[in-house]
């Protein structure tokens, strides 16, 4: 149903699937695609490269750069800061270890220092 949401079938990555399909459960548009890269949304950033714009609030979307693939390789939802530091998340096509290529959707904490970019997609 994730996939099916971005137009693909089975054995592509899902994560942005999953974010673009959860604002479509909730009637929020987004320009949001198949690529993780379509959850970064410039024009209102919360947080960017280590520097917090905004305080991000439960819904705003996180992305984490890969330098391996030299580009946004994974996206899903920033939950809650934990400490200042860390943050919740709950994401699509991950595991338990935290892979960018995983099997379910999961409860993860992530380290703000590690993520890319956080964007406010409801509201300013």
């Amino acid at each position: 149903m994730y996939l099916k949401s971005v137009k693909l079938g089975k054995g592509f990555p899902w994560c942005a699937a999953f974010v673009k399909w959860c604002f479509d459960q909730c009637g929020v548009k987004t320009t949001i695609n198949a690529m993780a890269l379509s959850a970064h949304r410039k024009d209102n950033l919360v947080y960017y490269k280590g520097s917090k714009i905004k305080t991000p609030l439960p819904g705003d979307v996180f992305t984490l750069y890969y330098p391996n693939l030299g580009r946004i390789g994974h996206t899903g939802f920033f939950d809650k800061d934990v400490n200042g530091t860390i943050y919740r998340s709950v994401e699509g096509n991950t595991n338990g270890a935290g892979s960018r290529e995983g099997n379910g959707v999961y409860v993860k904490y992530r380290s703000y220092k590690a993520t890319y970019s956080i964007s406010r997609w409801i509201g300013k």
